[in-house]
């Protein structure tokens, strides 16, 4: 008789999980194995999955899970504002493309702990920052599950010229970033009560962790002005995310720190612990602003900063006058001990 089910010994050893980004590559393989579809431009390995839908008409798919405990606490932050942050991490996704989110689709499991009026609390954030870019959610599913976990799938098009890619940055273009940096970071230090709690400052940085932008309304001005050749959303953080940039581009960069925007309130949590606010620009996630390139440089917007250069090789950072080797720069990986 022919059994069905889990096979002995068939599979090899087992090794546990170390490192996402190797993990992401092994998956690749294995779906460049399945059926060619025809119009998928980008699959695996950038922001959104691109589809061709005709002449200058694209789709962008984009998906990503939060997870109690791992991505937020329901002790320390709203049900809203962990819905909010949820969708904005996806609209980002669509925007770094160059596109415009339509379409939510929303997949929640929910812990018997939960109360109706919460999970309805995550639905009015995820609508809060669907709609403030014309986005709908349209469907999902409900399950029971051990912890919350809330994961969005989105769907945006983008009409005219193709969907930016990760990989179009040149030696020579410069280096822009929206809004400014190191707030997210700062904002999960006082969640985390790793510095005492000051009513001046910490509240801006708290919302900028809970309720990061949204940088869909700047799309277009980004497009017009600046002909990007590469963008991204930072997720990761300034250097993990431009590392990205450039591993797919086959460059460098070399990034002038003084001139990386941050607001006064980080300045001055970072004066109040003794830290570094450079330190919390170029490494902190979740911030969810626009990092781009472009050969247009003396292109300007107001919320629109110049950080740096696109360069042949090698990752340097300026700062106080010193140029400093960046050693493989990365972001926050889910799998890495320590």
């Amino acid at each position: 008789m022919k059994r069905f089910g889990r096979t002995s010994g068939a599979q090899g050893p087992s090794h546990p999980v170390k490192d996402e980004k190797d993990l992401i590559r092994k998956i690749e393989v294995i779906a460049a194995r399945g059926a060619e579809i025809p119009g998928l431009l980008t699959g695996i390995g950038d922001d959104c999955a691109v589809y061709s839908l005709g002449p200058d008409r694209y789709g962008l798919f984009t998906t990503d899970i939060s997870i109690e405990n791992q991505h937020f606490l329901l002790s320390k932050s709203t049900p809203r504002d962990i819905g909010y942050k949820a969708m904005v991490s996806n609209i980002s996704d669509i925007s770094a493309m160059g596109g415009h989110p339509l379409l939510a689709f929303v997949s929640l499991g929910i812990p018997e702990a939960m109360s109706e009026e919460s999970v309805l609390g995550l639905y009015e954030g995820m609508t809060a920052a669907a709609s403030s870019c014309g986005c709908a959610i349209s469907g999902g599913d409900l399950s029971k599950s051990e912890v919350l976990v809330l994961n969005i799938a989105l769907y945006g098009e983008k009409n005219g010229e193709s969907p930016l890619k990760r990989s179009g940055a040149r030696p020579g273009d410069s280096i822009f970033v929206t809004g400014t940096l190191g707030s997210s970071m700062a904002g999960l230090d006082v969640i985390l009560e790793r510095t005492a709690f000051n009513p001046m400052i910490h509240p801006v940085l708290l919302d900028r962790h809970n309720c990061p932008p949204v940088r869909s309304g700047m799309v277009e001005n980004i497009l017009n002005t600046f002909k990007p050749t590469s963008m991204i959303d930072i997720s990761d953080g300034l250097l993990s995310d431009l590392g990205h940039i450039c591993c797919s581009s086959k460059t460098g960069f070399v990034i002038e720190a003084e001139s990386i925007p941050v607001l006064p309130e980080l300045t001055a949590h970072c004066r109040n612990i003794h830290a570094d606010p450079a330190v919390y620009a170029l490494n902190s996630g979740e911030e969810y602003e626009l990092l781009f390139t472009s050969n247009e440089k003396d292109a300007q917007a107001e919320g629109i900063s110049r950080i740096g250069t696109v360069t042949e090789t090698g990752y340097i950072l300026l700062k106080d006058g010193n140029k400093i080797e960046v050693v493989n720069p990365r972001g926050f990986d889910h799998f890495r001990k320590g």
